[in-house]
């Protein structure tokens, strides 16, 4: 059990569970052994009492088919080979507790041929062209194979979802191996697959949500092994493989390995393209040379269980995006200093984590996305260092929901970006924004300071919104609103609750209000409250204005309210 310290802090990284074993049911009918040399394909097949067993094979090569119930076909090369398993024809002493008899299927190759490629054979009761399309054989329960010639299994077995159980004999010279199991969702062993040549090996377990068992796979060929594993949802542990140079993603290659409680690899080094490789995992620490990476996207994305990340030798202005790639990590108490000094997306990058992280070493001078960057975080105290630079494009919802989040950047550039969407929303610590620069593209400040309770000081903002919709909502401790310009702003709901539960508003400087919108129950006097109807614009389609429980409501004479209904305003005081 590892002992690691974070700012005072002891945490340990529990030991990993071993739970890979599998036990074939014992009454099962046993598959012939086979050696190298052999060409020879075993299935076992359950035959149900109900009718219904059908079953489709496609093989390269002319092949012959001795189907285990007393018939023998002749196929030619890539040609489907059909046939129905009656329950009498099937052993009467093979029944098993499942109450399904027994056949054992033996596909060999015709005299002078050689089998070379094990086909996908559709379903013939789907249309082709959908989605699904898959295999015919759910009654394949575990296949034995051998051959040294055969090249191709890709999508061989896809979609066999009876088959809990496949063995590979010998070695062979397969280097496609794509999607061969994918969709075999009861699929829990494969007790040997010599892999030494293949190439792909894409998409070849996924969904495979009951595997637990594989073999140490030797992946010297490789040169795709993304979506590989990817929904194993029940594999506690895969063998440790080595990659060579000629791999360089692993795209969505160990996601959703929900019960993964280590990196299945002794490197990393060659890998480009991380794009949530490790995501919803159980992986708890991470301590790899990242030599060749570029992209970190949602490479541990809600990856619950980590709490260490350590990239080692990742060169200066290598990694470009970070998007979504420590999000959700509830249990994440450190992650090692690196260089992002060029990495321009670092949407979500920190969302949602629970522990106060130093995060001081993050360059952002590149960074164009900030979307989401710090949202949710429950740790955070001091994101001082956040440098957004003019390269900004999006800061929409940045903090937001930090609610303990004290300390902001002095400043903040915001010549390219059109939108303070929720940016500071339920900061509820804050109380001042950063100087906003250049803030003449901002057209929206929808949510943009909601329940931030302790915001005193609104910012200075040049731009012409288009919504302010909720902006100042729940901001009890605001004193002023400062001349905005609303006048882009003409339809219901774009100025709705601007200024609701402001309970400290003392004053409003807005002079362009077109739209409903709410000042009720803030702090506004009378004489404010007649500012306000002195400043607002003339309403053609009678518009409210709401300003009740204010302690100048009651105050407010007819007189008064004839300022705001002369101009077309419906007035709820």
């Amino acid at each position: 059990m590892a002992i690691i310290l974070n700012k005072g802090r002891v945490t340990s990284t529990p030991s990993v569970v071993d739970r890979t074993t599998y036990t074939r049911p014992s009454d099962w009918t046993d598959l012939p052994e086979l050696s190298q040399g052999d060409e020879k394909v075993y299935l076992l097949v359950n035959v149900g009492e109900d009718g219904g067993n059908y079953i489709r094979l496609r093989f390269q090569g002319d092949f012959q088919v001795d189907w285990g119930d007393g018939s023998v076909t002749t196929h030619s090369s890539n040609t489907n080979a059909d046939h129905e398993i009656l329950w009498d024809d099937a052993p009467s002493n093979s029944l098993t507790s499942q109450g399904y008899r027994q056949v054992i299927v033996t596909v060999t190759a015709q005299s002078g041929s050689t089998l070379t490629t094990w086909n996908l054979a559709t379903s013939p009761y789907v249309p082709s062209g959908t989605g699904y399309n898959g295999s015919v054989n759910h009654l394949v329960c575990r296949v034995k194979m051998a051959g040294e010639n055969f090249t191709n299994t890709y999508q061989a077995m896809r979609f066999y979802k009876g088959l809990k159980e496949f063995e590979y004999v010998g070695t062979n010279n397969i280097t496609n191996a794509g999607y061969m199991f994918n969709g075999c969702l009861n699929l829990e062993k494969v007790t040997a697959f010599d892999t030494s040549n293949i190439q792909n090996l894409s998409y070849t377990f996924r969904a495979c949500s009951s595997l637990t068992e594989v073999p140490a796979f030797d992946l010297s060929s490789a040169t795709n092994i993304t979506y590989m594993f990817e929904t194993c949802t029940s594999i506690y542990k895969i063998p440790k493989m080595t990659l060579p140079s000629t791999v360089t993603s692993l795209q969505y290659c160990l996601r959703q390995c929900y019960n993964l409680q280590e990196v299945p690899f002794n490197n990393l080094n060659y890998v480009q393209n991380f794009f949530a490789a490790f995501s919803n995992t159980s992986i708890r620490e991470f301590n790899f040379s990242l030599d060749s990476a570029t992209s970190l996207v949602q490479m541990f994305y809600q990856t619950n269980t980590i709490q260490t990340i350590k990239f080692h030798n990742i060169p200066t202005g290598q990694i470009t995006d970070m998007s979504y790639a420590f999000g959700y990590c509830n249990s994440l108490t450190y992650i090692k200093p690196f260089d992002t000094s060029n990495v321009t997306n670092f949407r979500n990058c920190y969302c949602y984590l629970n522990f106060d992280i130093d995060l001081s070493w993050t360059d952002t001078s590149s960074g164009t996305n900030f979307e989401s960057m710090l949202e949710g975080n429950k740790g955070i105290t001091d994101a001082s260092w956040l440098n957004v630079t003019s390269n900004a494009t999006n800061v929409i919802e940045l903090f937001n929901i930090c609610r303990r989040l004290e300390k902001l950047p002095e400043s903040m550039d915001l010549a390219n970006c059109n939108s303070l969407q929720g940016t500071f929303k339920n900061c509820n610590k804050i109380k001042e924004c950063p100087n906003l620069l250049n803030s003449g593209n901002i057209t929206s400040g929808y949510r943009a300071f909601q329940s931030s309770f302790n915001l005193n000081t609104a910012p200075a903002l040049s731009g012409q919104f288009t919504s302010v919709r909720e902006m100042f909502n729940n901001c009890y401790s605001l004193v002023t609103i400062p001349q905005y310009d609303l006048s882009l702003i003409t339809s219901y709901p774009n100025s709705f609750r601007f200024a609701l539960n402001c309970n400290g508003l003392k004053k409003s400087l807005i002079t362009t209000h077109k739209s409903q919108v709410s000042y009720a129950n803030c702090g506004l006097g009378r004489d404010a409250i007649v500012d306000i109807f002195n400043n607002l614009e003339t309403n053609t389609d009678g518009r409210t204005i709401y300003v009740s429980s204010n302690p100048g409501s009651p105050q407010l004479t007819s007189g008064d309210l004839a300022i705001a209904t002369g101009k077309g305003w419906t007035v709820s005081a």
